[in-house]
């Protein structure tokens, strides 16, 4: 199972990083604004946000460091690789090294709607033990809300003109979205040039 992401991942584990989740500190890095603007771009398309909504999102970055989640990651990437030859071996070792661990977030997203944070200790109380009313909890707390969204670090070439992400959305127990996204710049703006759906 891929424990490092949010993804398809029991609530009461705690998703990101579910596997590392007690041991694995947060680190304290300013992750650079780029990074938000890719994320952030990701976030209103991929989820199709609006002003209506109220986007949740937790404010730590996803991470993959267990044998498991190791190995899950690097198929999507060999996938990736195969599929966009393209891409540069620099962004595939900038993603995977910057995703090793988790990192704490700011409010530097731009979104097309309002957006909170949640912490790890707010999602175990209400997901922790399996709680079927986990859900509903949540979303009496945070009404109009899109689920609980978490990105990870962007990997990025060199020359800042590829980049690799990963964003996901967890909306209940059996829905979840999350996307590996390579995207080249182009006249100084990120553009989507291949998009691969997470799977088990």
């Amino acid at each position: 199972m891929y424990r490092g992401a949010l993804l398809f991942v029991p609530l009461a584990l705690l998703f990101y990083g579910g596997v590392g989740l007690a041991t694995s500190a947060k680190v304290q890095v300013t992750i650079p604004d780029e990074e938000y603007v890719i994320n952030s771009a990701l976030i209103n398309d991929l989820f199709s946000v609006d002003a209506s909504q109220l986007v949740v999102i937790h404010d730590q970055t996803s991470f993959f460091s267990q044998p498991d989640d190791v190995e899950n990651l690097a198929k999507h990437l060999r996938r990736i690789q195969k599929e966009s030859p393209s891409i540069s071996r620099d962004v595939l070792d900038d993603f995977k090294v910057k995703n090793n661990q988790s990192y704490s977030l700011e409010k530097l997203f731009n979104l097309r709607a309002k957006y909170e944070f949640i912490s790890r200790q707010e999602i175990n109380n209400f997901f922790m033990g399996n709680d079927p009313g986990g859900w509903k909890a949540f979303h009496t707390k945070y009404p109009h809300s899109t689920g609980i969204v978490g990105v990870a670090r962007v990997g990025l070439d060199k020359d800042k003109s590829q980049a690799l992400a990963y964003v996901e959305n967890r909306h209940s127990d059996s829905g979840a979205d999350g996307f590996f996204v390579f995207l080249v710049k182009e006249n100084g703006i990120w553009k989507v040039a291949k998009k691969i759906k997470r799977s088990e």
